[in-house]
């Protein structure tokens, strides 16, 4: 039995880049909430009960945001996988996540980037040329 796939058309890559998206900001926003709660313990030694009430429900939200990220990820990775298998569709968009991430941590975070990482840089871009023309059914 085969399966018929979509063609390649400007949602799959609007799934692909909103998969990638909504998959750093919920790490991010995760990351903000368990920094949070980590100051809301050091704080509630010093602090009075509202001020704890509000940390804690501040960081409640956060964890709320970062659950309903995750899930509109998991609602893109459904949708694109009308348009090819599981196994290239995962590696595609891992390699688009991968290289968003490169591209944020050297404009945003100024790392620094030396030519093992340039090469690595290379390496996935031509993987995700030639899944992106070849690998997609």
């Amino acid at each position: 039995m085969s399966i018929k796939y979509q063609k390649v058309d400007s949602y799959f890559y609007f799934y692909l880049l909103a998969i990638t998206f909504s998959s750093i900001a919920s790490q991010y926003i995760f990351k903000k909430s368990y920094a949070n709660a980590n100051a809301n313990a050091n704080a509630n030694a010093n602090a009075n009960a509202n001020a704890t009430a509000n940390a804690n429900a501040n960081t409640n939200i956060l964890v709320v945001l970062g659950l309903c990220a995750y899930t509109f990820t998991g609602f893109c990775v459904y949708k694109i996988l009308n348009y090819g298998n599981l196994v290239v569709l995962n590696i595609i968009w891992h390699l688009v996540y991968f290289i968003i991430l490169f591209i944020i941590g050297f404009l945003i975070f100024n790392e620094k980037i030396n030519y093992q990482k340039i090469i690595a840089l290379l390496f996935g871009l031509i993987s995700l040329i030639i899944f992106m023309f070849y690998g997609i059914e």
